[in-house]
């Protein structure tokens, strides 16, 4: 029974899984039309076009395009992508014979931590790991079963990952 908004949703193949679990609303938005196009088309086919929407903007400029009139259209969820690519060669040389998984989410945190800020929410955790759930660089080494990865030489020294929590606190009513 959330609110959520998709940023970066693509098609909405991750888009509409979140309004078959119950969510009130999802809105999904994303820079390419056709994606849009297609995602929109996507939740009619299944019938939850009554609860997904899907909006083509640059992410930039969400806020024009979102409804707002009152706290009961503010999101509870904001559920994003990250890019995974596998590029051929190396940052310093193209033609080397190997391809990497590579997995980016291509926002500077100071940008991010900026628009919670101007956005009035609170930032209630901020947590850095020294692992990533992939093994996307080399000298990385498996620490867990679940294939969370180190750099061993900098264990406890270098952040690869991170989650943020925030609260609204231009309200005190929701959670």
């Amino acid at each position: 029974n959330k609110r959520i908004l998709h940023v970066q949703c693509r098609f909405g193949l991750d888009t509409l899984p979140l309004a078959r679990l119950g969510a009130k609303k999802v809105i999904g938005i994303d820079l390419l039309n056709i994606a849009i196009e297609k995602a929109a088309q996507l939740a009619e086919r299944i019938h939850l076009n009554h609860i997904v929407e899907s909006i083509c903007c640059n992410i930039y400029e969400t806020g024009n395009h979102l409804k707002v009139n009152n706290e009961n259209d503010l999101f509870d969820i904001i559920f994003t992508l990250y890019v995974v690519e596998y590029p051929k060669g190396t940052y310093t040389d193209l033609n080397v014979p190997t391809q990497q998984k590579s997995i980016s989410w291509n926002h500077i945190l100071t940008n991010i931590m900026m628009v919670l800020i101007e956005n009035h929410l609170k930032i209630e955790v901020f947590k850095e790991f020294d692992t990533i759930p992939f093994n996307c660089f080399h000298n990385l080494c498996q620490i867990t079963d679940d294939e969370e990865c180190q750099f061993k030489e900098f264990k406890e020294k270098l952040p690869l990952t991170y989650a943020i929590k925030t609260i609204n606190t231009t309200t005190t009513s929701r959670n």
